[in-house]
């Protein structure tokens, strides 16, 4: 159907199509999954990853490091992007782009609410002394 080839090829310009990379198998694969045509990035899930590697959560561990250097500089060497989804300290996230990566998933929805949110509370509570009329008192309860 001419009309939908049209249609699919208009859509897949404005797509992006990023693979995730999450464990020994698919690091094993990862020259195949590179050579799908137009892929625009991998995208490593380091908790999964770690897991994977028998090192859950290990995020300073050098298989895990070297796991992802390995999986960035492949994709960058292909021409593909590498990128990584993770929520650690600012520290952390520059050395996983030194390592190689392009792209950074600095953080989390559920992340950023609960920083901002304590960060509110915190701001409340300084003035949980004081009286919303004359003998009331603020109480903030967080939960």
């Amino acid at each position: 159907e001419p009309e939908l080839e049209e249609y699919l090829r208009q859509a897949a310009e404005n797509r992006l199509l990023i693979v995730n990379v999450e464990s020994v198998p698919a690091m094993n694969a990862l020259d195949e999954i590179l050579a799908v045509p137009d892929l625009d990035c991998v995208l490593i899930g380091p908790h999964d990853l770690t897991c994977s590697l028998g090192i859950p959560e290990r995020y300073d561990h050098p298989d895990y490091l070297a796991a992802c250097e390995t999986i960035f500089s492949k994709a960058r060497s292909k021409g593909v992007g590498a990128g990584i989804h993770f929520w650690g300290d600012v520290q952390e996230q520059r050395r996983l782009l030194n390592l190689g990566a392009n792209l950074l998933i600095h953080s989390g929805d559920i992340m950023l609410f609960q920083k901002h949110l304590k960060l509110e509370l915190n701001a409340l509570r300084q003035g949980e002394d004081r009286s919303a009329n004359e003998g009331d008192q603020i109480k903030v309860v967080s939960i």
